[in-house]
C-alpha cells in the first residue's frame, strides 16, 4: 500500500462537509446537524479504474471563513480539497472560492474538486450556474452532489483521488 493521501474537506459551516464525508466513508447519513469543531479526521481507500488503490486521510474541517487562520494548520501536507458549497444557500458558493484560494496559497498546484451539495432539495437555478463559474475559475471540476441520498459521492472523491493519484506518478 502507498502512503496515505491527506484531503482537506472546507467549505462554509452547515454545507454537509461532514455528511458527504460520512456517506463516502461509511456510506451512511443522518439530518441531524451537529457542528465540527477544529478537524474530525477519516480514513478511506479509493479503488481507481485501473484497479489501483490510494489511501485517503480526509480532513473534515470545520467552516466559517473567519476562522481562515485555523487554516494555516490543516491545509499543510495536503494533497488535495475538497470544496463544498450548499445549493440552497448561494452565498456558500461564493465562499467555495474564498476556501479555494486559501488552499491553492497553501498547497499550490494540489488538485481540487467542487461539490455543489443537497442537490436532493429544491434551489435556484442560478446557484448551480454560479457554482460552475467558481469552479471554473479555478479549471477544477464541479459536481452535483447529495449527501442524503448519495448522488455523485463516490464519484466526486474518487475523481480527487484519481488526480491526486496521477499528479503524484508524474
Amino acid at each position: 500500500m502507498s502512503k496515505a493521501k491527506k484531503i482537506c474537506v472546507l467549505g462554509e459551516f452547515a454545507v454537509g462537509k461532514t455528511s458527504l464525508t460520512r456517506r463516502y466513508v461509511l456510506n451512511s447519513f443522518s439530518p441531524d446537524y451537529q457542528a465540527t469543531l477544529g478537524v474530525s479526521l477519516y480514513k478511506a481507500q479509493a479503488e481507481l479504474l485501473d484497479a489501483e488503490k490510494v489511501n485517503l486521510v480526509l480532513w473534515d474541517v470545520e467552516g466559517g471563513k473567519y476562522r481562515a487562520d485555523a487554516l494555516g494548520r490543516y491545509i499543510p501536507g495536503a494533497s488535495g480539497a475538497f470544496l463544498v458549497g450548499d445549493l440552497t444557500r448561494p452565498q456558500t458558493l461564493e465562499a467555495m472560492s474564498f476556501f479555494a484560494t486559501c488552499f491553492q496559497d497553501l498547497a499550490p498546484g494540489c488538485p481540487m474538486v467542487f461539490a455543489a451539495n443537497k442537490a436532493d432539495l429544491e434551489y435556484p437555478a442560478s446557484a448551480l450556474d454560479f457554482a460552475k463559474e467558481v469552479a471554473d475559475s479555478f479549471d477544477a471540476p464541479l459536481l452535483e452532489t447529495s449527501a442524503a441520498d448519495g448522488t455523485a459521492v463516490p464519484d466526486a472523491f474518487n475523481k480527487l483521488a484519481a488526480e491526486m493519484y496521477l499528479r503524484s506518478s508524474q
